[in-house]
């Protein structure tokens, strides 16, 4: 319990002026490693005014605000530096463009010399009020509007990136961790129906029908359905494989998956596999530098109503049908979600076919109780059966009478 306490004792130094006598408060590491720290010259500070010290010392190790151990203070920017060192061959390139930019808006808020033990909660709230607000501009940017959408996606950048911090023992807490933004509740997005499904194959191009058909009926994401190669389809068993290639990477380890082929998108690939030319590795070719002005042509041609994110929305419907045919974790599996919750909440949607459907089911067909079936169908437990007919308000004062 000792080895707990965090203590004073006195040390002289000798100084150009001639000798002085300091403060120093001493407590053990995590470790059992001895640490030290000077308050102040005894002179200067009483002994009384030592203890408060040493006491609020020991408060802070007790209620983990401050940790025992001795760890490097980084300034932000040398943090962010650090951070990019060890996690850029780990993360996917969107994904380290995502940190980055992210990373830089923070540089510019806090200043690069701040120090990444004193960022708080608050500068963590104040940083994404100026982020909405849009009064962040950095240096070498133009300035532009930032919506809703991208600031909770710098916070959950940020949020990873301190986490990171946490788990080395560098901060006691993540600033960022418990920041809500508009972003986390659940917004509506456009359901492509299999009617607009159709109208877009029928008006788009040949190589855009392939990169649609795999965005609507297998739940790819844009890069994945550009890198997917005929080496990664199975035609026996239909199924196709979202693999990493020597010169791209999924998302995340859990976007490695296995996906069943549907009949819609097995009739679309075997005629794209009899048209490919020899030597073609990719399944989608083309010039695909301006995919998303590209589809919106498409669905314009298509008398499709125009929704944001032309191709992830695709993927969101696909993984909206098969949540409603499937378990939630079989969905997730298909989806390459890390987290089941990211299925659930952003991925799947309440249809209006959903309400339709609800609306014209029964949910008694015919229902008795152990009572029924000694008194029969007028028992006390009896709860309906689908050929009885509903009462009047002339059957209601008969029965009353």
């Amino acid at each position: 319990m000792a080895r707990q306490a965090v203590t004073l004792e006195k040390r002289k130094a000798k100084l150009k002026s001639g000798k002085a006598e300091y403060w120093y408060m001493r407590w053990y590491s995590s470790e059992g490693k001895y640490c030290s720290k000077s308050i102040g010259r005894t002179d200067k500070l009483s002994k009384r005014q030592a203890r408060k010290i040493a006491h609020a010392k020991q408060l802070e190790f007790e209620t983990a605000t401050v940790r025992r151990d001795k760890t490097k203070n980084y300034r932000l920017s040398e943090y962010v530096e650090h951070y990019f060192k060890v996690r850029e061959h780990e993360l996917a390139l969107k994904t380290v463009q995502l940190h980055r930019q992210a990373a830089r808006y923070l540089v510019e808020y806090c200043g690069k010399d701040k120090r990444l033990q004193s960022i708080t909660r608050a500068n963590a709230r104040a940083f994404q009020a100026a982020m909405a607000a849009n009064k962040i501009t950095p240096k070498g940017h133009y300035k532009t509007t930032v919506g809703a959408t991208t600031v909770y996606m710098y916070m959950k950048a940020l949020r990873k990136m301190f986490g990171m911090a946490l788990e080395d023992h560098l901060i006691t807490e993540n600033p960022f961790s418990k920041i809500i933004t508009m972003a986390d509740t659940e917004s509506r997005w456009h359901y492509v129906t299999h009617e607009e499904y159709a109208r877009m194959m029928n008006s788009a191009p040949y190589r855009f029908k392939l990169l649609i058909s795999l965005c609507r009926l297998a739940g790819l994401r844009k890069a994945e359905a550009i890198n997917l190669e005929w080496a990664d389809i199975d035609f026996e068993t239909n199924r196709l494989y979202v693999t990493a290639k020597d010169h791209w990477k999924p998302k995340t380890r859990k976007s490695l998956r296995t996906i069943p082929i549907c009949p819609e998108l097995q009739s679309v690939l075997l005629e794209a596999y009899g048209a490919a030319q020899d030597g073609q590795e990719h399944i989608v070719f083309g010039d695909m530098t301006n995919i998303d002005r590209d589809i919106k042509i498409i669905r314009r041609k298509a008398k499709v109503e125009q929704y944001g994110k032309p191709l992830h929305t695709l993927r969101k419907s696909c993984i909206t049908d098969w949540a409603k045919k499937f378990p939630m974790h079989v969905a997730q599996y298909w989806a390459g979600h890390t987290n089941i919750t990211t299925t659930a909440k952003y991925y799947s949607q309440v249809r209006e076919d959903d309400f339709k459907m609800a609306a014209e089911m029964r949910h008694f067909e015919q229902v008795y109780t152990q009572n029924d079936t000694q008194s029969g169908n007028g028992g006390a437990g009896y709860v309906g059966n689908k050929n009885d007919k509903p009462l009047t308000d002339k059957g209601l004062s008969k029965k009353a009478t």
